[in-house]
């Protein structure tokens, strides 16, 4: 019986020649860094004993087929259609999930130089495998939608707001304590206080 099946390797490659990013085409670069360059980033991660951000992010573009926004003018929201929109990724750091047999194929456009990593040691230092999918298909949109409806959401506010919350939960509780006591005092024949809801 297998473990696992092929495509999935138990070592994860971290190839250290791949394409610089190049900015103002919004792409890599066509060709992979020189050895010595590869070399110098392979002994710089040895060095610092870690793995870091590089300089690549990945480049999605996406056809909304609705997308509301606010028009500052009139003050109104109006609906375009079939927008096409370019997400970015932030700054990511690959490991290659490529079987042995095929290390060359890859080391021709990442370079010669590799790092091994055990598969369940990167899940476990929070690294995560990819979602694949083609450029403008119902699976983008449906990302897009998501991430879109909380874009403009403020982390900070909504904690406060949960801490407002948990704090007017505390003090319902603290007031229905008072409730009772109060109630047991003015009624102490009667066992029971209606159930309030917190």
């Amino acid at each position: 019986m297998v473990d696992s099946p092929g495509t999935v390797s138990r070592i994860l490659w971290h190839f250290t020649g791949g394409p610089t990013w190049n900015s103002a085409k919004g792409r890599q670069s066509k060709t992979p860094k020189s050895p010595s360059a590869a070399y110098g980033a392979l002994l710089s991660i040895l060095g610092a004993r870690m793995l870091k951000t590089g300089q690549y992010i990945e480049v999605v573009n996406v056809r909304i087929p609705k997308v509301r926004h606010l028009d500052p003018k009139t003050h109104k929201f109006k609906t375009r259609k079939n927008v096409l929109t370019t997400l970015d990724s932030s700054w990511v750091c690959c490991l290659a999930d490529v079987p042995v047999m095929h290390l060359s194929y890859q080391a021709n456009r990442y370079g010669k130089f590799a790092l091994g990593f055990h598969r369940d040691a990167a899940i476990r230092h929070g690294f995560n495998p990819v979602f694949y999918s083609l450029e403008d298909t119902k699976v983008l949109q449906s990302i897009y939608e998501g991430f879109s409806s909380i874009d403009g959401l403020d982390a900070d506010s909504i904690r406060s707001a949960a801490d407002d919350i948990r704090r007017d939960v505390q003090e319902a509780k603290s007031m229905s304590c008072r409730i009772w006591r109060t109630w047991n005092w003015l009624c102490p024949k009667s066992r029971s206080l209606p159930r309030l809801r917190t």
